[in-house]
């Protein structure tokens, strides 16, 4: 069996992650905010969790999206990583407990 933590430990801070069941996003955001800051809503159950599967998640979003009015990306605050013309993309390693 495979845990949450096991799979953190393989990966490096400013890796982004999502950690899902079914289909509640339980955290999202870089594997340095859950284990420096700590995720005050995240049940240390779920670090023990098995961990069912996992997969890259692409974020892709127009740069604009507040003038659009479109979907805020899941971390609005942060810069974009890539910029495709008007796009911008983040991926995650999507946990799936």
């Amino acid at each position: 069996m495979i845990t949450v933590k096991d799979f953190l430990e393989k990966i490096t801070n400013p890796d982004r992650i999502k950690i899902v069941k079914g289909e509640e996003v339980l955290f999202a955001g870089h594997k340095g905010a859950l284990v420096h800051e700590g995720a005050a809503d995240l049940s240390p159950d779920i670090l023990e969790a098995e961990m069912v599967s996992f997969r890259i998640d692409p974020e892709i979003r127009a740069k604009d999206w507040k003038a659009r009015d479109l979907m805020a990306p899941i971390e609005p605050e942060q810069a974009p990583d890539y910029k495709f013309s008007d796009l911008e993309m983040k991926l995650y390693y999507k946990i799936c407990i």
